[in-house]
């Protein structure tokens, strides 16, 4: 990823290297506040390491549903990008007119 942002900016206009760091930057955020802090937002005694109150557990809630389900669903795009490009000879002249379908944004 660091290559891709520091690289040149050919690079990070194609699509794969796009739709790649949006996936790294949804899967940062699923995994920092989903896994690393997802047990301590639990009702104290009900888990492992639980410390929190009902409260934390629906924002624990949300954010699995806000940060998760976006990783997962530019990780399928990324492999629709890669059949795309291998299969059919897409080209980025081809991406984008659908940028803005691929990408969601």
């Amino acid at each position: 990823i660091r290559d891709l942002v520091k690289g040149p900016r050919a690079k990070r206009e194609q699509m794969s290297s796009r739709v790649l760091i949006a996936m790294n930057i949804t899967d940062l955020l699923a995994t920092s506040i989903v896994h690393v802090i997802g047990t301590w937002f639990v009702p104290k005694g009900t888990a492992f390491w639980s410390a929190g109150n009902e409260h934390t557990c629906d924002i624990s809630g949300w954010s699995l549903t806000l940060f998760y389900f976006p990783a997962l669903v530019y990780n399928a795009t990324l492999s629709i990008v890669f059949v795309l490009i291998v299969r059919y000879s897409w080209r980025e002249e081809d991406f984008r007119k659908w940028s803005y379908f691929i990408l969601g944004s």
